[in-house]
């Protein structure tokens, strides 16, 4: 996910509106809670910042 925003790293410097989705609802995710905080690993890694974290979860989707 987080190479959807490295526009240094894609061709033409293009930066790909990736959104956020999961499987909430499959049999294998006993804890939904902790969903948005896994993505948020992206952040606090240091791969992507804030902006483009509200980008991925709310902004493209709502752009789309």
């Amino acid at each position: 996910m987080a190479d959807a925003f490295n526009n240094r790293a894609n061709p033409f410097s293009a930066r790909f509106n990736a959104i956020f989705s999961s499987d909430i609802g499959h049999w294998d995710v006993p804890d939904t809670d902790s969903l948005l905080g896994e993505a948020y690993e992206f952040a606090d890694d240091g791969l992507i910042d804030k902006a483009e974290f509200r980008d991925f979860v709310l902004t493209n989707t709502v752009r789309l």
